[in-house]
């Protein structure tokens, strides 16, 4: 920017370039917009090691709230290994935002680290700058891998409202990339793409291979309100070997047109499972209090570091209303709970009123204001398995 801070230089290449083998640069606190070509580049010829990108502004004005753009890009990396840019503490994080891409990076990158950074939105991570295209991208060739991004805490990213998509790797030979614990929400297109050819679908043993090794995500099976306020959540998984894979759910309020678009605002729980041989999984649990009409989403990571895209979006379901008892089961005691309250007999009759999502008037199992023998049967029904 120019002295001001609040307006394009005029500057016609790059605001930084760093090449030829240089080690151990810092770059911190700065303001790194305007640029025609990308705000920061590393690469060319030899390998720089060791660079720590932190606290900068890059394609804002200096207080990061709209938009200086860098041309080409925010940050360019290749052949640069065991990179920082961010980090786990609060104040490490660059702004990247209003550019044509926010990152983006290729071959002999190993040991990288992207964490706490805000990528296409303003310096309050809330609002707005998006980046024109893709927040985060892989080089379609040569092949990246070994690279965290994202952590626990404030290691975590924020990737929103950018153009295309939030994180997209385009070379199919890329491994070992792993995304863990980011907000990845009101991107264009999808917040995870691997191969950059639209959502990918999981495979039978996860024998298939490509970038990632298109790594099957976990798939939501289902998700209630239970009579405590919690969900019981319903997922499998089928991947292929014996191995500590990690897990993690995300809740968002919203799937995009046709849940075509998962996305991941708030992750909600984390787990590393041991699979055994089979590489298989089949798991009901209970997680955090969430409303109904909540959208989940759910990644897995492999134990060598590679994440999958996102799974479809399910919506969490109120408390089911055949269950009239609030056991969070629904049976032929709900049946016969709703026939001794029309008869007037209330009396031994499992507790009518619910913590959560409670069904009025009691016993109106099929939900049409009226209680009568029509709500028993559709309990019955339902205990059954009928529709």
């Amino acid at each position: 920017v120019d002295r001001t801070g609040a307006a394009s230089p005029g500057i016609q290449g790059t605001g930084v370039f760093v090449y030829f083998g240089a080690d151990d640069v810092v770059i911190r606190e700065n303001v790194i917009s305007g640029h025609a070509r990308w705000g920061i580049n590393m690469g060319n010829t030899g390998i720089n090691t060791g660079a720590i990108i932190q606290a900068n502004l890059i394609g804002t004005n200096a207080s990061g709230t709209a938009a200086i753009g860098n041309g080409f890009g925010g940050i360019l990396f290749y052949r640069a290994e065991n990179t920082t840019i961010g980090g786990p503490n609060a104040d490490d994080g660059n702004l990247i935002s209003g550019n044509s891409r926010g990152i983006d990076f290729a071959l002999l990158v190993a040991g990288t680290k992207i964490q706490g950074n805000k990528i296409g939105t303003d310096i309050t991570g809330v609002n707005p700058i998006p980046n024109t295209l893709s927040g985060i991208r892989v080089y379609s060739s040569p092949s990246a891998s070994d690279v965290l991004i994202g952590g626990a805490g404030a290691a975590a990213n924020v990737i929103a409202f950018n153009g295309t998509f939030g994180i997209t790797i385009e070379s199919t030979s890329s491994q070992r990339l792993s995304f863990l614990g980011n907000a990845i929400y009101g991107n264009g297109t999808l917040s995870i793409d691997l191969e950059a050819n639209g959502a990918t679908t999981n495979d039978p043993n996860d024998i298939d291979d490509g970038a990632n090794g298109r790594q099957n995500y976990p798939e939501i099976l289902a998700a209630v309100r239970t009579n405590a306020g919690t969900v019981s959540l319903h997922y499998t998984l089928d991947t292929n070997g014996s191995q500590q894979m990690r897990l993690e759910f995300f809740s968002s309020p919203s799937c995009g047109v046709a849940n075509l678009k998962p996305e991941a605002r708030s992750l909600i729980r984390s787990s590393t499972p041991l699979l055994d041989a089979t590489g298989d999984l089949d798991v009901t649990n209970s997680i955090a209090t969430l409303p109904a009409g909540t959208f989940l989403a759910a990644t897995a990571t492999d134990g060598n570091g590679s994440t999958s895209e996102l799974s479809p979006c399910v919506a969490v379901a109120p408390r089911p209303p055949s269950d009239v008892t609030c056991d969070d089961l629904v049976n032929g005691v709900d049946a016969l709970a709703i026939l001794r309250s029309i008869a007037g007999f209330s009396s031994g009759v499992l507790p009518q009123q619910c913590a959560v999502d409670a069904i009025s008037p009691f016993g109106d199992a099929n939900q049409d204001t009226a209680v009568n023998v029509l709500d028993a049967l559709f309990a019955r029904k339902a205990a059954a398995g009928l529709p």
